[in-house]
């Protein structure tokens, strides 16, 4: 479809974070075809466009989700009390063996998940066994095959190579969706899966690894005692460590870590509101900004973050950073940043001519031009690839009540099994 937005405020992201009082934008099938101030002109556009009225509204790139897990999204509903990330990863484990619904009804799960996400104004996913939930979503998403030594997870170890090179094919297809592996951590990962994975990222260049890393004390202690080195330092020695490797958490990382990653142009993200909740330190961003390491933010499950809203994360970074990282860097680290991060900053994470129209509509508080954060109000649409997936608030392609009607009702009858099964 081809659209007309008009009376539009439009913060960019562009090189020079432009940001355009009034203006509108031309989109051209999926694409952005043009961005300006003041009303366009006959010549901006051909006829036949539908126009779109943004009158009070403020338009921005999709919100780029550079970690998430859709089906963890469960578990908010079954746990109770404060975990540490040690006791969360065990009990949630335990539930899984009680019970073949968790991985059963992912759907209904990752369903629920990605209402929320997109209703929170996210437009691009990266996570592990995304695609397929996604895809029918239409959200652009960075999907990782993923490699675990669990009860849960194991089988799609057996075989590696062979699986993966199906599941590629298949993914490789689709326009919205990048391929990727994604190891849960190294100290869940046998070095017969690791070869296996090393060989993957050989095979197909346009791979990325993702991997949670460094995430506690206790989970690097085990890596450095068990390999004689850092995660980072494992993952230079086996030519691991690259532009194409997305290094999640990292909260325990040395300055040789940050080193190391610099050099090799990896990526880091900051999953600020789960690491304060589970993990035992944060990742300070301000240390990775100032050596120039590409770093964005992600919420993580909500089990563990609390939320599905990656502007909560962007607005919470400003805040607990004391406002030494701005509104402006806190922005950035949720649309080109993070586009950068996944390796699409080409595509998305800025509303530019040639890129992909993955825009986000909120309304317009206009309470401070200073305030950037206080100005963003309520989401009242969202654009994937051209077409409107939220309109006035309202989901546009699925049944909103009948999927969390679903996803409640599956809360309950797992919680039933559960204390059946004690």
């Amino acid at each position: 479809m081809n659209l007309l937005i008009i009376n539009a405020a439009i913060l960019t992201q562009n090189k020079r974070r432009r940001h355009i009082p009034h203006g509108f934008i031309v989109v051209r099938k999926d694409k952005i075809d043009k961005v300006s101030s003041g009303d366009p002109k006959p010549n901006d556009f051909k006829s036949g466009y539908k126009v779109i009225n943004a009158k009070n509204l403020i338009v921005l790139p999709g919100f780029v989700n550079a970690h998430v897990h859709l089906g963890e999204s469960i578990f908010q509903g079954l746990l109770k009390g404060k975990y540490s990330l040690e006791d969360y990863l065990k009990v949630t484990e335990e539930i899984t063996r009680k019970t073949d619904l968790v991985e059963k009804e992912r759907k209904i799960v990752a369903d629920y998940s990605l209402l929320h996400l997109m209703k929170a104004g996210t437009t691009t996913i990266c996570g592990g066994r995304v695609a397929g939930f996604a895809n029918k979503w239409r959200i652009r998403n960075v999907s990782g095959y993923m490699v675990m030594n669990s009860s849960k997870l194991k089988a799609l170890s057996i075989g590696l190579e062979r699986q993966y090179t199906r599941e590629y094919k298949k993914n490789k297809k689709i326009s919205i969706s990048y391929p990727a592996i994604f190891l849960h951590s190294l100290n869940k990962i046998d070095m017969a899966a690791m070869s296996s994975v090393k060989k993957i990222l050989k095979s197909f260049p346009d791979v990325r690894l993702v991997l949670h890393i460094a995430e506690t004390k206790n989970q690097e202690r085990e890596i450095e005692e068990e390999l004689g080195m850092s995660s980072v330092e494992f993952l230079e020695k086996n030519n691991l460590l690259n532009r194409r490797t997305i290094l999640i958490h990292g909260n325990w990382f040395s300055q040789n870590d940050l080193s190391l990653i610099k050099k090799r142009q990896s990526s880091i993200v900051q999953c600020l509101s789960s690491n304060i909740n589970v993990a035992d330190k944060v990742l300070n961003l301000n240390d990775v900004i100032g050596i120039g390491i590409k770093v964005c933010l992600a919420t993580d499950g909500v089990a563990t973050s609390g939320t599905f809203s990656i502007l909560e994360e962007a607005r919470r970074c400003f805040s607990y950073y004391k406002n030494s990282i701005s509104q402006q860097k806190c922005l950035d680290l949720i649309t080109i940043d993070a586009a950068k991060v996944l390796g699409l900053n080409n595509t998305i994470g800025s509303i530019e001519k040639n890129k992909k129209a993955d825009l986000f509509f909120v309304k317009n508080n206009k309470r401070d031009d200073g305030d950037l954060f206080q100005n963003i109000g309520e989401i009242y649409g969202a654009m994937v690839d051209g077409g409107f997936k939220i309109w006035d608030s309202e989901l546009l392609e699925n049944d909103e009540s009948g999927i969390i009607n679903k996803f409640n009702l599956l809360v309950v009858k797992i919680k039933e099994l559960i204390i059946n099964n004690n």
